[in-house]
């Protein structure tokens, strides 16, 4: 899981493909501090799983995973 801001992360699921993982609000820290997965299960699940801030104890929830893709350019 590689975050971008304090809210959104790219997450390799594997075979290439990537999904953009958001927190359901802003998680001051996760970024430039990192976090531990709080996880019910051996899988991430959107509404029920969150991430905790490492050093804060801050859990945030994860509200949603979507696609990510890129579009091919070829001009």
């Amino acid at each position: 899981i590689n975050f971008i801001d304090d809210q959104t992360a790219y997450l390799d699921v594997g075979r290439g493909r990537q999904v953009i993982l958001t927190l359901a609000d802003r998680c001051t820290g996760i970024n430039a501090r990192g976090f531990i997965q709080k996880t019910r299960t051996n899988r991430l699940c959107a509404g029920f799983d969150s991430l905790e801030v490492i050093d804060t104890g801050m859990r945030c929830r994860i509200q949603s995973f979507e696609p990510y893709i890129t579009l091919d350019t070829d001009d």
